[in-house]
């Protein structure tokens, strides 16, 4: 109902999707606020962590990330007792590291002009393993060719 021929009705703004738009507004704003303070502050914030947050909608989540991104010192105290939130971003950590690792290896082997076959270089980049990526860096740096980075390894 409305009293004037331009006017809002009124009962858009009391439905249940007006409710859901408000609070996704609030949400997507409040993530946005956490990654900006985590920036200013000198946090460094992965683009997949940037992501995780951003994609967030869960408000008490996003409230304790917000009051920790104000006193944290790094990510990981942000995600603090948010158990899947914080296990996804163990994950991501870990596979970003295995993935920084495995691009050094490989980096190394072509500054040593070692040639690798496509299958050589996917082995490596797709490994996940720490101990098997520090063993081929280790050889990385001494091998004489692909297959001495592989040996032993089956």
């Amino acid at each position: 109902m409305t009293t004037e021929a331009n006017s809002i009705p009124l009962w858009f703004f009391r439905s249940e999707t007006s409710q859901r738009i408000r609070a996704d507004g609030e949400a997507k704003g409040r993530a946005e606020d956490i990654v900006r303070i985590l920036e200013h502050r000198g946090i460094p914030v992965a683009d997949s962590v940037r992501a995780l947050i951003l994609s967030c909608r869960e408000a008490d989540y996003l409230d304790s990330w917000f009051d920790r991104s104000l006193v944290a010192s790094t990510m990981h105290e942000v995600f603090l007792d948010t158990p899947s939130y914080a296990d996804g971003f163990a994950k991501g950590l870990a596979d970003g590291e295995a993935q920084g690792r495995a691009s050094v290896i490989v980096r190394a082997l072509e500054l040593r002009d070692i040639q690798l076959s496509d299958a050589d270089r996917n082995r490596i980049l797709d490994c996940r393993d720490f101990d098997v990526l520090d063993r081929w860096f280790d050889r990385s740096l001494s091998a004489a060719n692909a297959e001495e980075v592989f040996a032993q390894d089956g």
